[in-house]
């Protein structure tokens, strides 16, 4: 090898099944999550691709972009965050899902990604984030997603199909905190941030 030439990027490591991943001890996986964090990945999706984005953990960011052909990554890192999600493993060790590129994560990736856990039915809501449960504090309900696992590759795929399409999709919407509660929530907040500094 000439001395000026470029070294080759180190290999990446290849993505095991969530059952493989279940029998690593939780160093073992966290290390092994991190060692993914930055790679983009492209998703086949009605005759071209949609792209998305490993956070770290089982966190995927989706970008609002949908191509007929593959893109580079720097036209990808341009485009907005659909929505993040804790998101399917399977489809990326079967490679239906490919990665296609990496880079260290941007600051803004790099932040610990916030979830709302609501059961359905009562006025309970609380935040999750890098592994545990918080109490709501304030955060928009509108730009957080459900603390539920995609399991499957076709349910993304389809939520992803339909926003393409201009169209909604029921689990999403279904996932919604109702309007009411988060306004009220978001008001009961306030004035317990105002009693407190009084």
């Amino acid at each position: 090898m000439a001395p000026d030439a470029p070294n080759p990027p180190p290999k990446r490591p290849r993505w095991y099944s969530r059952r493989r991943m279940r029998k690593m001890s939780r160093d073992e996986m966290d290390a092994y999550l991190a060692d993914h964090a930055g790679e983009y990945i492209a998703i086949p999706l009605d005759g071209g691709f949609s792209f998305a984005r490993h956070r770290g953990d089982l966190d995927f960011a989706h970008y609002d972009l949908w191509t007929p052909a593959l893109v580079p990554i720097a036209e990808i890192r341009r485009r907005p965050i659909l929505f993040t999600i804790i998101g399917p493993i399977d489809p990326l060790a079967s490679r239906r899902w490919k990665v296609i590129g990496h880079e260290p994560l941007e600051p803004y990736l790099q932040e610990p990604v916030k979830y709302f856990r609501h059961p359905r039915g009562t006025d309970c809501l609380d935040i999750y984030v890098a592994g545990e449960f918080r109490a709501y504090a304030g955060e928009d309900l509108d730009r957080l997603e459900p603390a539920a696992i995609w399991d499957r590759a076709d349910q993304v795929e389809e939520r992803l199909r339909k926003h393409y399409a201009g169209e909604r999709d029921g689990f999403a919407e279904r996932s919604k905190v109702p309007r009411e509660l988060a306004e009220r929530l978001y008001r009961e907040y306030r004035a317990r941030r105002k009693d407190e500094k009084a």
